[in-house]
């Protein structure tokens, strides 16, 4: 049997990575064998914000429009949405000092080991 580490973020980051409802620091992030990590948005909660250690290493941004003025090119301000995931990739390969190609082909290989009905 496998077992794999779900990496999302939420709440606030300061020196810290969260994963759900526990705090994990970049060391502990950094020493996650690659084979055992996936990866999650928390969507439709917990978008990464300026305010949050791990926004420094996004370069992927969505414009947002507050709920009134939303339309379909846009993304809904203060809601996490799945197309986000690469923000997280950004982040946790940039906690990792790892190249997102390398670390999204090992999410995604680890991702059809937990579900292989994906193929």
């Amino acid at each position: 049997m496998y077992y794999f580490l779900a990496i999302g973020f939420c709440s606030r980051l300061d020196k810290s990575l969260l994963s759900h409802h526990f705090i994990i620091d970049q060391p502990v992030v950094a020493s996650i064998p690659q084979d055992r990590i996936l990866l999650e948005t928390d969507a439709p909660w917990c978008d990464i914000r300026p305010t949050h250690a791990g926004f420094q290493y996004i370069t992927t941004k969505f414009e947002r429009k507050k709920p009134n003025k939303w339309s379909l090119e846009f993304m809904v301000a203060g809601r996490n949405e799945p197309a986000n995931i690469v923000q997280v990739l950004e982040v946790v390969a940039g906690a990792r000092d790892e190249s997102l190609d390398e670390l999204a082909k090992a999410a995604y290989e680890n991702t059809l080991k937990v579900f292989p009905r994906l193929l």
